[in-house]
């Protein structure tokens, strides 16, 4: 069967799902459920794209795909990120190059999707080629309304895990005409005794992760193993099982580290696997802990800096890479992170924000230690007001808990700041930096962190 997502548009554009303009794109179309025809869950075994010009592709030769079952609504106001990687499934990987004008299908080959039933569906698509056709290669889309957005970025840098949950770009008001196959090359991929798992992990209160499973039709028998992402060898973790769970130890995976784990259902004819995703926290740090952003590459203000295990966070639809790493903002060395707040609403952003790596809260309570810094102004024109907190989530930015203000007086001499963090009274384990839109704009720079006893 063919599920038709939406309603078909007869518009053109070059942009999604994969973009001829540039070497490098990423977009992610959002179905709400009254998009999707039919009453339950479904099993989705491939795609297809509406591709409206004439002469066939070649260059989008190394591409990803990736679904989703969510609940978000939108991909703007409160919503205006990516849905996460961890919570997408890998489908297909390998070319997305339409030969013909009109529908071009693609079978999934890194396992079938599991719809079910109730959520939204996010459609994310890579486009790692890093050759693009030119922009007269073009896709038909529709034009949607309310809720129903499209988000997308594209540059010359590849994306990997990291930069699809950090990347930001424009939000659209139209998807890229989209169709969903049951099955595949003229046979039905459900067998009548068997089909795919629905596969759910959740990290449990000890830290250790519990993966859990729900038959998809009459199997009684899976295989479960894993592997590290972007690596071709899967590691077993159980031949036959039938139990319809499985534990794995924290210990036995590597922190800040992305995992896909994939359960199998054993068929008598065809096995069919569903993949889940997981990314590994970071582990504790050691006290005292220092980073003064020597070992980062210069950044810009639409390329957030990936900071070993800090979290990065910045609301600006435009100007989503700052605070970003500059070679004329370090203290010492050749690195340090340029901050720029502004009075302009939505495109700076209303915060600024980084987030250190966690600590131990039982070796190294957050209210025994102190965050030190070093940061002046640009110039003597600025005032920069950073807040200092703790985080419980460091990706959500409403569990930011204050805990003191640093004014950093208008003098172009480096200053030095130490705030004990001796009040916190939460449970946090994310110390964190915070700037929100000023009354007046300012430049900053911010070099060598300190975290102490």
């Amino acid at each position: 069967d063919t599920i038709v997502l939406g309603t078909p548009g007869t518009s053109t554009s070059n942009v999604m799902p994969v973009n001829q303009s540039y070497n490098y794109s990423y977009c992610q179309h959002l179905f709400l459920r009254s998009h999707i025809p039919g009453t339950g869950p479904a099993t989705f075994t491939g795609i297809g794209f509406d591709y409206a010009y004439t002469q066939p592709m070649t260059h989008a030769t190394n591409c990803s795909i990736y679904l989703a079952n969510t609940t978000r609504a939108d991909m703007m106001g409160t919503d205006s990120t990516f849905v996460p990687y961890s919570q997408l499934q890998l489908v297909y990987v390998g070319p997305l190059n339409c030969t013909t004008s009109g529908w071009n299908y693609f079978q999934f080959n890194q396992g079938s999707f599991t719809y079910d039933g109730t959520s939204n569906l996010c459609v994310a698509i890579v486009d790692n080629s890093g050759s693009s056709d030119g922009s007269s290669f073009i896709f038909r889309y529709e034009t949607t309304s309310g809720t129903a957005f499209t988000h997308r970025v594209y540059g010359s840098n590849p994306y990997g895990p990291t930069q699809m949950d950090a990347a930001r770009a424009g939000q659209s008001y139209w998807r890229s005409n989209t169709r969903l196959l049951t099955g595949g090359s003229g046979e039905c991929l459900t067998l009548a005794s068997c089909s795919a798992p629905a596969v759910n992990i959740e990290m449990d209160s000890m830290g250790d992760y519990q993966l859990t499973w729900i038959p998809g039709y009459q199997e009684t028998s899976w295989d479960v193993d894993y592997r590290e992402q972007g690596t071709s060898t899967w590691t077993t973790l159980a031949i036959g099982t039938s139990n319809t769970s499985l534990t794995i130890l924290s210990t036995d995976l590597t922190s800040n580290t992305h995992y896909e784990f994939r359960v199998t259902a054993n068929c008598s004819d065809t096995n069919i696997s569903t993949t889940v995703n997981i990314t590994t926290p970071c582990s504790f740090v050691t006290i005292p802990y220092s980073y003064g952003f020597e070992d980062l590459a210069t950044g810009s203000t639409t390329v957030r800096p990936v900071i070993p295990c800090w979290n990065h966070i910045n609301n600006g639809s435009s100007y989503f890479g700052y605070p970003y790493v500059y070679a004329s903002a370090a203290h010492n060395g050749s690195r340090g992170l340029y901050w720029y707040l502004t009075t302009t609403t939505g495109t700076y952003g209303d915060y600024e924000a980084v987030v250190l790596p966690p600590v131990n809260p039982v070796t190294n309570p957050v209210n025994t230690l102190q965050l030190s810094f070093w940061a002046r102004p640009s110039s003597t024109s600025y005032s920069p007001i950073f807040y200092v907190g703790v985080m419980t989530d460091p990706e959500d930015i409403t569990t930011f808990q204050y805990v003191d203000t640093v004014y950093v007086t208008n003098s172009t001499e480096w200053q030095f700041f130490e705030v004990p963090l001796s009040s916190y009274t939460g449970n946090g384990r994310y110390v964190a930096l915070r700037a929100n839109r000023p009354s007046s704009a300012w430049y900053a720079y911010f070099d060598d962190v300190l975290l102490e006893n």
